[in-house]
């Protein structure tokens, strides 16, 4: 009888730690699961015209940049890039168009 009784006893524990690391695992994955979740904002058109803008003529990206710099992090980072971007943009621009055409420049 105390062998079965211990057996028993024995049985228990093990189970209860079995639950325990399986119910510990579920709450891993629930709270991993709910980081998932989260998706990105939708990209508005207003947003997308500026950021257009930025590109096309630098210092309003600049501008829009230092403006919304505490507001709107995220927006201003991108009309930031933007900008930048249409800078070296222009600046490759100007030395192919220089290097293109300066051969077709006749000097006196």
């Amino acid at each position: 009888m105390d062998k079965k009784y211990t057996l028993k006893k024995e049985n228990e524990r093990t189970l209860k730690v079995i639950v325990n690391e399986y119910e510990k695992r579920d709450k891993k994955r629930k709270h991993h699961d709910s980081e998932k979740v989260k998706t990105k904002e939708p990209i508005s058109l207003s947003l997308i015209l500026i950021s257009i803008g930025s590109f096309l003529f630098p210092p309003l990206g600049y501008i829009f940049y230092m403006v919304w710099k505490n507001r709107k992090p995220k927006d201003s980072q991108r009309c930031g890039w933007c900008s930048l971007i249409g800078c070296i943009f222009y600046i490759i621009l100007a030395i192919v168009l220089v290097l293109v055409l300066k051969p077709g420049i006749k000097t006196a």
